[in-house]
């Protein structure tokens, strides 16, 4: 009876001496937030996978595998919705090994902070081409939603609805707009140089990426 319990002993003082837990990790920062134009939503969210291995040749999923698990769970824990980004990424993988490295359990955990974009990284003037205004005849015609090139002053103003194309905001549809504030930087040619707020937010086009805007006859 004493030798069987002596047995037991040492068998388990064996298997506790021979758990090894190794630790290993990196960490990726992103460029992406060198503006100002962000805020954090969450932050340390977590995705994690595990897998198990016999003598460290059978059994289990590759660490590219892992990662790509771990990733997933992370986008499913904590799905991505309009502007937002994962950013301060990092991988962190766990190895324990139990008898002596015969079993050995591999767990790796992602984690990142999510961030959402506000207004664009780079402000940059918005260029709008202009054409004459219409004729009296053409405006007194108009439907509720017909629009008339604006007059070549543009004294665009807060309140004023206007339509306008670009790729950068909208796909490149037309999309009606009250503007909120509006200030005209200068008038070069039949170039109107403008900035304008949407909705609480500064918007601005590319150059290449700018259409005519024009107001609407009838609000």
């Amino acid at each position: 009876m004493k030798s069987g319990s002596l047995f037991l002993t040492i068998a388990l003082a064996g298997l506790l001496s021979s758990c090894i837990t190794l630790n290993s990790g990196s960490f990726s920062n992103s460029g992406i937030l060198n503006s100002t134009g962000f805020e954090y939503i969450q932050q340390s969210a977590v995705g994690s996978s595990s897998t198990s291995y016999f003598l460290m040749l059978f059994g289990g999923n590759s660490r590219n595998a892992l990662v790509a698990d771990a990733k997933a769970d992370l986008s499913l824990r904590y799905p991505l919705k309009a502007n937002q980004a994962y950013v301060n990424t990092t991988v962190n993988f766990k190895n324990t090994a139990v008898l002596f490295g015969l079993y050995t359990k591999v767990e790796c955990v992602v984690s990142a902070d999510i961030v959402e974009f506000t207004r664009p990284a780079t402000p940059v003037p918005v260029i709008v081409h202009t054409t004459p205004q219409a004729s009296t005849a053409t405006a007194s015609t108009a439907t509720p939603e017909a629009v008339a090139p604006a007059a070549q002053n543009n004294n665009y103003k807060p309140g004023d609805f206007v339509i306008f194309t670009t790729q950068h905001l909208i796909g490149g549809v037309n999309k009606k707009v009250q503007i909120n504030e509006a200030m005209v930087d200068k008038i070069v040619g039949d170039k109107l140089v403008i900035s304008y707020k949407y909705n609480g937010k500064w918007y601005q086009i590319e150059k290449n990426q700018s259409e005519v805007i024009r107001k609407i006859v009838n609000k």
